[in-house]
C-alpha cells in the first residue's frame, strides 16, 4: 500500500492497492484505512507504543458507562449553538461548573487560518491522534503550549439538546493565547467545540478524571480493533484526509479560481452581463468551492 502521510505521525492512512490520496483530502473509493505506528511501521499488538484511543477516552452525558462504538456513529457539532450551551441540561451536566468534566474554558475551534498555520510547525498530523499531534507541535514550535481537554459532540441520532459525547482531545495555544487544533478531522466537522480541562472531573476508569494524565502505552488487541473501527466510521473505507500540505497545483488552482471569482464579482454592471461572463464566474466559483471543501490536515503551502 501507499502511505498518504509522512511516517512521523502516529496515525496515518495506508491505501491498499497503492491508490494515491485525493489532493484535496476528499474520500476516495477502494482500499481500506489502516493504522501505522509513530515510526511509520505497522503497529504491533503488545509492542507499539502510542496514544491509542479506547472507550475510556469518551464520556457520555446519558450514562456513567463509557460509550460504545454504536454511540459514536452519529456525532456532530452541537445544534442550536450557542443557545444550547446555556439551555441544555445534558450539556451542562457534562461540561458545566458542576459537570462531570469541569471544563474551565470552552471555545469553538474552526479550521486554522493561514496566519495561524504559519505559527505552528509544518509537520504531518494524523487523524485520531490529537494527543500526539499537540505534543509534537508544541515540542517542535516556539511559544506553543499543549492544551488538554475534550472535544464535545452532540449525538445527532437523538433529539436536539438531549445527548452529548466528550472525546479526550488535545490542541495547542499560540503565544497570544489563541487555540489552534492541528489535527485532521472529518470533512463534516469544520468546527469543533473544545473544553479545556481543570483536571478534576469524574471520568470512568480514572481516579482523577483529568484530561491530562494520559500516557503512551503499548497497543492492546482491543485498542487496535477500536481504532480501526473508529477510522472507518469517521473517514470511511479508503477515505483519507492527508496529513501533509496540499500539492502546489491544488493550492494554485484554488488561488486562481478564488481570484477569478472575486475579480468577476467586483464590478456591478449597468446592464445584464454577457453569457460568457456569467459562465466564467460560475465556473470559477464552482472550482473554488470544490477546491476548498476539504478540511486540510496540514498548513497550506507558503505560496497560498
Amino acid at each position: 500500500g501507499e502511505r498518504s502521510c509522512a511516517p512521523v505521525g502516529a496515525f496515518c492512512f495506508v491505501r491498499a492497492g497503492g491508490q494515491a490520496p485525493s489532493p484535496r483530502g476528499q474520500a476516495q473509493g477502494g482500499g481500506m484505512a489502516r493504522l501505522l505506528a509513530e515510526d511509520g511501521s505497522e503497529p504491533k499488538v503488545g509492542e507499539s507504543n502510542g496514544f491509542w484511543l479506547s472507550e475510556v477516552d469518551f464520556v457520555s452525558s446519558t450514562s456513567k458507562v463509557a460509550p460504545t462504538l454504536r454511540d459514536l456513529e452519529k456525532l456532530g457539532f452541537p445544534r442550536d449553538w450557542p443557545a444550547v450551551y446555556t439551555q441544555s441540561a445534558a450539556l451542562k451536566a457534562l461540561i458545566g461548573r458542576r459537570g462531570r468534566l469541569l471544563g474551565k474554558k470552552v471555545a469553538v475551534a474552526g479550521v486554522p487560518t493561514p496566519e495561524e498555520w504559519a505559527q505552528v510547525p509544518q509537520l504531518s498530523y494524523c487523524p485520531l491522534q490529537s494527543l500526539a499531534n499537540a505534543e509534537r507541535a508544541a515540542a517542535a514550535g516556539q511559544g506553543l503550549q499543549v492544551v488538554r481537554g475534550w472535544a464535545l459532540f452532540e449525538r445527532l441520532d437523538r433529539d436536539p439538546g438531549e445527548a452529548f459525547v466528550a472525546e479526550r482531545y488535545w490542541w495547542v495555544a499560540l503565544s497570544d493565547g489563541r487555540w489552534v487544533d492541528v489535527s485532521p478531522r472529518p470533512l463534516a466537522w469544520p468546527q469543533l467545540l473544545l473544553a479545556e480541562s481543570t483536571g478534576a472531573g469524574a471520568v470512568p476508569g480514572e481516579a482523577a478524571g483529568s484530561a491530562g494524565p494520559r500516557r503512551r502505552s503499548r497497543l492492546t488487541a482491543a485498542e487496535a480493533e477500536f481504532n480501526k473501527a473508529l477510522l472507518r466510521l469517521r473517514f470511511g473505507d479508503g477515505g483519507a484526509v492527508p496529513s501533509s500540505p496540499p500539492a502546489a497545483s491544488a493550492v494554485a488552482a484554488l488561488a486562481s479560481a478564488t481570484t477569478s471569482a472575486a475579480q468577476s464579482a467586483k464590478a456591478v454592471p449597468s446592464s445584464p452581463p454577457a453569457a460568457s461572463a456569467v459562465a466564467a464566474l460560475a465556473s470559477a466559483t464552482t472550482s473554488a468551492a470544490q477546491s476548498a471543501k476539504a478540511v486540510p490536515s496540514s498548513p497550506p503551502a507558503a505560496s497560498a
